[in-house]
């Protein structure tokens, strides 16, 4: 049956049909990048303390020097993490709080997530979230970037 005998209902319909599909395909494609990173990110992000070498064909690994103090990025990041609470915030918004750049926000992410300070987490809407995990809480306590409130003794 030649295309020119189908009804013009039926003509219109898969017409719309391919409109639909040439049109969410950008949207589609953009989803899928996402994942794909976030999954490759995954994929790297289970040993935090080892880098791969640039500009070598090997795959030999060396391990990144660890600093005991925090970098003033990393500081600053981090207390925006702290002031965040538990429901987390994205880097895009740390960016735009502490009025950084985005490419040194994401270098002390990072570090901090290198060092287990932090942990990224997905919301149901595809976008990725930071927030301090136990380990960052406890030093965020300890170097006052949480106040704790303590109860006075002897009062009901």
């Amino acid at each position: 049956m030649p295309l020119a005998d189908l009804p013009l209902s039926v003509l219109f319909l898969l017409f719309l049909l391919i409109f639909v599909l040439v049109g969410l395909y950008p949207a589609w494609k953009t989803v899928a990048m996402k994942i794909s990173g976030l999954i490759r990110r995954h994929g790297q992000s289970d040993k935090p303390g080892i880098v791969r070498l640039q500009g070598s064909r090997t795959t030999g690994f060396a391990v990144q020097p660890r600093r005991p103090g925090l970098s003033s990025y990393e500081a600053l990041v981090f207390k925006r993490l702290a002031q965040s609470g538990s429901k987390g915030i994205s880097s895009k918004q740390i960016a735009a709080d502490l009025h950084l750049r985005a490419v040194h926000v994401k270098q002390a992410l990072k570090s901090l997530h290198g060092r287990g300070l932090i942990h990224v987490f997905i919301t149901q809407m595809l976008s990725v979230r930071f927030s301090l995990s136990e380990k960052g809480h406890a030093f965020a306590v300890e170097q006052d970037f949480i106040p704790q409130i303590q109860q006075a003794e002897g009062r009901r």
